[in-house]
């Protein structure tokens, strides 16, 4: 009998027999962790609390990256209260985000039904055969999904079809964790990975960089090594071309903006197109982007793939803050809210926002803390201007009708910048002592922004929470007019950037060009000179040629103005002889070494 596991009408039992494999053949999978507790009564009613205590210790000590684990291989009760307290505890503790691939689910129970005490040997078989075939069988006799299961809060799939294995960048292993529940109220969990064995040719030809090259690529690498946190940067920052090289470019970036073109267009009716605003318009005047009805929706989209493409290069945030209007795609990418949801945010929130602010207003940002502002920036004119936000101690933004006429008056040296939004909206006040352990945990700061603008708030916030000597790296996504895809690159190891490309297959062997007058200079070292015969000619002739500029005049042809006829000089005959003999003697000698020079012995 089978069994139904996360199914609505779960149920089943059976049994199995495990086969042992020789040693040679075992080493095609690794158990790279193991471990179990006790917690509960019976595996009808397993401990969420007993299961996240089980996983954390086993991640943590064997220090494996949860997300690295594609498929859990879960006990699957088949009990309708059972099923959802492991999967929803599965999901809290893997915590896949909404850009993340989701966290594949499924039972070898409802295969083969209940093992009882042999449950573990059948889903280990099961992973076993799914390493060899390279792909995760169906989750069987599923009719819909247990409504206790919070499936897209955790993102969470149950398997109804075969998945092939994907293929992993970097040569990456695949990672499968177990989960077995037993009678008596234990809980086990081992992650099984894929056996690579070792390249001992690749460790005897590794190399270690030195010192210089290192420090080099220190700022590349640091990403991979510090605490991050995403922050996503208010309304405001966004210029009419934002996102398009990358839109171009990079094609999961592409993906996520038409996906969410989509969603925006269905809520909309077509009313309004994001794709149109965001990538059709071909000049700054045409443009619309700095009226708020465009100008949240654009930023969502580009902040949500920005983050989509962030998570695609392994640059995970264990921590996400948000300001002002990016809070909807903060949320998104934090999986408390679907893609549907936060579009109906980012939608309703502008309909109701048109609906109740009357249209006119600015909002300036200022350098100046929160209490010289009441006490001088606003004295007397509290009525036409007011604080709306707290960035940090000395970053507020102002609100009111023409504000940056009346204080360019007043205050002519105040630092201030205008804010591209059309009227003036919200009160948040960013500094709060409950960000102060987001703080404490990353020192690594990635502001998810068309253009950087909370850089000096973030440090300020971070110097005030953080007592520590060290200082934040905070880094920008995009600039406004610059290169967005040479600007995305600090983020990340710059090599990896650009993986995809077909390599050439170079033959690594010596090639130069030589000038024909190197040749001869370099070989004259190596082939002894006639003074008569001269230095023979390296040309495509198949005739050997040698050339020799005889001037009489000189010391060492002297001796040829002696052999006259009739008062006439004449090139002797004997010193024919020896030209010939020695061109022989370089043709015909089979080594350099053989290679002398003829004597002359007419002289």
């Amino acid at each position: 009998m089978w069994c139904r596991s996360f199914s609505a009408n779960a149920n089943g039992n059976d049994l199995c027999l495990l086969l042992l494999k020789r040693l040679s053949d075992a080493e095609h999978d690794v158990l790279s962790g193991h471990d179990g507790n006790e917690d509960k009564l019976n595996f009808f009613v397993p401990s969420a609390a007993g299961q996240e205590r089980l996983l954390a210790n086993i991640y943590s000590r064997n220090n494996f990256d949860t997300r690295k684990i594609l498929f859990v291989e879960a006990h699957g009760t088949g009990t309708p209260v059972g099923d959802p307290i492991e999967a929803n505890c599965l999901g809290r503790f893997f915590n896949r985000s909404n850009l993340d691939p989701p966290l594949l689910l499924g039972s070898i129970k409802s295969n083969l039904g209940h093992t009882e005490g042999a449950a573990g040997v059948a889903s280990l078989i099961k992973v076993a055969m799914c390493m060899y075939h390279r792909g995760i069988t169906a989750n069987m006799q599923f009719t819909s999904l247990n409504p206790k299961i919070d499936a897209q809060k955790y993102n969470l799939h149950i398997i109804q079809n075969f998945i092939p294995f994907p293929t992993l960048p970097n040569n990456g292993k695949i990672a499968i964790g177990v989960n077995s529940f037993e009678t008596v109220g234990s809980t086990t969990h081992s992650i099984i990975e894929e056996y690579q064995p070792i390249n001992k040719t690749s460790i005897e030809n590794g190399h270690i960089d030195d010192g210089n090259h290192i420090k080099s690529k220190q700022q590349y690498f640091i990403l991979f090594v510090q605490k991050i946190c995403f922050v996503f940067s208010r309304q405001c920052p966004q210029w009419w071309a934002m996102g398009r090289q990358l839109y171009e470019n990079e094609p999961l970036f592409n993906e996520w903006i038409h996906l969410i073109d989509g969603e925006m267009t269905k809520i909309n009716n077509g009313e309004w197109k994001l794709f149109k605003e965001l990538i059709e318009k071909k000049t700054e005047q045409e443009s619309r982007i700095n009226d708020l009805n465009a100008a949240q929706p654009t930023l969502f989209a580009i902040q949500v793939a920005l983050a989509a493409l962030l998570i695609s290069w392994n640059i995970y945030p264990p921590s996400i803050i948000s300001h002002s209007a990016g809070d909807q795609a903060a949320a998104f990418v934090a999986a408390r809210l679907s893609l549907e949801e936060a579009v109906r945010v980012v939608y309703h929130r502008l309909r109701l926002q048109n609906r109740n602010t009357r249209q006119g207003g600015r909002m300036l940002a200022v350098s100046m803390s929160e209490e010289e502002v009441e006490n001088k920036l606003l004295k007397d004119i509290e009525h036409l201007v007011c604080i709306t936000i707290v960035n940090s101690l000395r970053s507020l933004t102002i609100s009111g009708d023409e504000i940056q006429q009346i204080l360019s008056i007043s205050y002519p040296n105040v630092f201030k910048a205008r804010l591209r939004i059309e009227n003036a909206f919200h009160y948040i006040k960013w500094i709060d002592l409950k960000l102060k352990k987001i703080y404490e945990a990353a020192n690594v700061f990635l502001e998810i922004s068309p253009h950087p603008v909370l850089a000096k708030s973030i440090r300020e916030c971070y110097e005030l929470t953080n007592q520590q000597q060290s200082s934040p790296l905070i880094l920008p996504t995009l600039k406004r007019k610059e290169n967005e895809q040479i600007t995305l690159l600090p983020t990340k190891n710059y090599e990896e950037y650009f993986n995809d490309f077909l390599l050439y297959k170079f033959h690594l062997s010596p090639c130069w060009y030589e000038s024909k007058d190197s040749s001869v200079q370099r070989l004259a070292n190596r082939i002894s000179i006639h003074p008569l015969l001269g230095i023979r000619q390296l040309n495509e002739q198949t005739s050997a040629t040698w050339k020799s500029l005889i001037n009489i005049n000189l010391l060492q042809y002297s001796f040829l103005k002696d052999h006259k006829i009739q008062d006439a000089i004449l090139f002797p005959a004997v010193a024919y002889l020896d030209l010939a003999t020695a061109a022989c003697q370089q043709l015909l000698s089979p080594k350099e070494d053989d290679q002398t020079t003829a004597t002359s012995n007419y002289f």
